[in-house]
């Protein structure tokens, strides 16, 4: 992925402290509450077999809508209108592998080298880079939207990621839409990945559930669809359960199971000589399973996950 704003600029993340001040779980509690979530999640079930709702493509969704709101102060409304052309773009980047495409994969780790993958014409990389492009074209007009507001004496200023990244002169145009989208792909994936694991352990315990349901029905307002109230940020924050259960939901199941970087200049790790262009693998998924960090029992289950 490279040196980006949204895993490596401490300058940035500083600058984007005001935006979070209103967490993006607050968000998502608001989504509930407004009903775009629950009415629709169970018209759409009633294709499926009784009972069943399909939380990946809800939480995909309803993932997009909350970190645009907190990213750049936009409403996709991809959960009252899913066929929007970005969220049907982020469906074309984000579909499962076929075949060939594992097999190719497997060939790239026996050689030690996987970027030549993205290269190959296959069906799927096609998909992939018209998705890609559509977005990238969609950032560069919400880049250029903000910047028509920014110039508007009587616009409101923005205390969104992007605004504050703007306001700060310290990115050019084209490293604000590669960074838009990072943050955009990046963040709600990773999002609706972790809120899928999370519904998964629920239902594996309803202890849990039960538990975790007393805590919140106890310290938040109660939800009403007819006349939709506001949550407080530091009332979420503050619910220590529900702080325990997501915490140790990303543990067990990292949204992210392993990443790739490459070293920019000679180094050394642990006393050991790094050469430029290493590529290096750093897999949470395995850090957080190991036995001399957890214990022998927490590296291989979890309270709330067997």
């Amino acid at each position: 992925m490279g040196v980006d704003i949204v895993l490596a600029q401490e300058s940035y993340a500083s600058l984007c402290i005001p935006p979070y001040k209103e967490s993006l779980s607050c968000v998502l509690v608001q989504e509930y509450r407004n009903g775009e979530i629950d009415s629709k999640g169970t018209k759409r079930s009633k294709t499926y077999r009784r009972h069943t709702i399909e939380v990946r493509n809800w939480a995909g969704r309803s993932s997009l809508d909350i970190i645009g709101l907190v990213g750049i102060g936009r409403d996709f409304d991809s959960l009252r209108k899913p066929e929007n052309d970005l969220s049907r773009s982020y469906g074309m980047i984000f579909t499962a592998p076929d075949v060939m495409t594992k097999a190719l994969f497997m060939l790239g780790m026996l050689l030690g080298d996987t970027k030549w993958l993205a290269k190959v014409p296959t069906r799927r990389n096609k998909t992939i880079d018209t998705g890609r492009n559509n977005i990238r074209n969609a950032a560069r007009q919400m880049i250029e939207e903000r910047k028509a507001k920014m110039k508007d004496p009587n616009g409101e200023i923005g205390v969104d990621i992007i605004s504050v990244a703007m306001q700060s002169g310290n990115f050019d145009n084209e490293n604000l839409v590669d960074q838009l989208m990072t943050f955009l792909g990046a963040g709600h994936e990773t999002t609706a990945a972790a809120r899928q694991w999370a519904i998964y352990s629920l239902c594996k315990h309803p202890e849990v559930q039960t538990r975790l349901r007393e805590e919140v029905r106890a310290y938040l307002p109660p939800i009403n669809v007819g006349n939709p109230g506001t949550i407080d940020a530091a009332a979420v924050g503050n619910l220590q359960y529900l702080n325990a259960v997501c915490n140790e939901v990303i543990r067990f199941r990292p949204s992210i199971p392993n990443t790739v970087r490459v070293t920019l200049k000679d180094t050394t790790l642990m006393g050991k000589p790094i050469p430029k262009n290493t590529q290096i693998v750093i897999s949470p998924e395995l850090i957080n399973h190991m036995p001399e960090f957890w214990g022998q029992m927490r590296a291989n289950s979890t309270q709330i996950d067997s």
